[in-house]
């Protein structure tokens, strides 16, 4: 796929992140060339990047879509601060009203979701708090994490590829 036209899809579909090191990233799903569905692929720019050993060429895109598990702009911003030292947790409420809990020790560009559902799906985020064993909010503060047990929390994915593009 020629970088004009990723550029171009980028820009008119998805909101970036702004960095003030990085610059805009964008965060996007991919069909390569040979049928290979990669989920999650950041875009940024060539000049202000780090070296990654995932990164992908532009030119092997056949195809580029929204990525399902990347948070809107809107919902990263509902997000509010560390819950405890090195982690955030939250509660993301759906359309249909189920509640799930979402954790992160650092990144926030990708997340894996429940079954059936996506970023699109959700209407709230309840900050600070986990659902627990009888499907009850709670605050992850007023309880120790040795008391939390064993709840299904959905974490950031840090398995993507980077393709650095030239006039992001």
């Amino acid at each position: 796929m020629e970088q004009i036209k990723i550029l171009k899809f980028l820009k008119e579909n998805i909101s970036p992140l702004s960095d003030e090191f990085y610059g805009p990233r964008y965060r996007a799903s991919v069909y390569l060339k040979d049928g290979t569905f990669l989920p999650y692929v950041l875009f940024s720019s060539e000049k202000k990047n780090i070296a990654y050993d995932k990164n992908l060429d532009y030119s092997d895109i056949e195809k580029i879509e929204k990525c399902k598990n990347a948070f809107s702009l809107d919902i990263l911003n509902q997000i509010k601060g560390e819950t405890l030292m090195s982690w955030t947790g939250f509660v993301v409420k759906m359309k249909d009203g189920k509640c799930f809990n979402f954790g992160t020790t650092f990144s926030f560009l990708f997340f894996d979701f429940p079954e059936g559902y996506s970023s699109s799906d959700i209407v709230e985020v309840i900050n600070h708090s986990y659902i627990d064993e009888n499907n009850e909010i709670k605050e992850y503060r007023k309880h120790s994490l040795e008391k939390i047990g064993d709840i299904k929390i959905y974490h950031q994915i840090d398995d993507y590829y980077i393709c650095h593009l030239d006039k992001l």
